[in-house]
């Protein structure tokens, strides 16, 4: 985990024994290893969502990288979401794994009065089965693009000194 700043906080959730549910982790994980995102510190958020409430927090930007189910795309689309878009999905659970991450964030902003400024990268599955290790070659040929999106993110964020418009 890098921790120069938490005020920028990027975090991959899912679970690596539930096939594509994992590819937020490998993008975590990609981020942590290839250490280009000075300015912020890079979780992998696994599936505890209680786990995040510290760092969430504590953070004024928040980038989450999951696998959701984005309707009627193909596996492996990559929607780029921001909380108009997520408030609208509240009654729906956005994270295919057990985790309620619209919960969490709830519990946030009902501490707090507000939530950071959130942007999450949803990435369409194409198989969820439990127990099943790896990620599907469809949803495995995003990862990349994703960190190299992700990195965009916090690079501009770093560059506006970490405010939000």
């Amino acid at each position: 985990m890098q921790t120069q700043s938490a005020s920028i906080l990027v975090v991959g959730i899912g679970n690596l024994l539930a096939a594509d549910d994992g590819v937020g982790v490998r993008v975590a994980e990609k981020l942590i290893e290839r250490n280009r995102c000075m300015g912020a510190c890079v979780m992998d958020g696994a599936t505890d969502g209680l786990a995040l409430l510290e760092p969430v927090r504590a953070a004024r930007e928040l980038i989450v990288i999951d696998a959701m189910d984005l309707g009627d795309v193909p596996p492996g689309t990559v929607e780029r979401l921001e909380p108009r878009e997520i408030l609208k999905a509240q009654s729906q659970k956005l994270s295919v794994h057990g985790i309620d991450f619209a919960d969490m964030l709830r519990i946030v902003q009902a501490e707090q009065g507000a939530l950071p400024h959130l942007i999450i990268f949803g990435i369409q599955p194409e198989s969820v089965v439990p127990y099943t290790y790896g990620i599907t070659p469809r949803v495995e040929a995003v990862i990349d693009d994703v960190v190299e999106m992700v990195e965009t993110e916090v690079h501009s964020l770093v560059q506006q000194g970490g405010k939000t418009s």
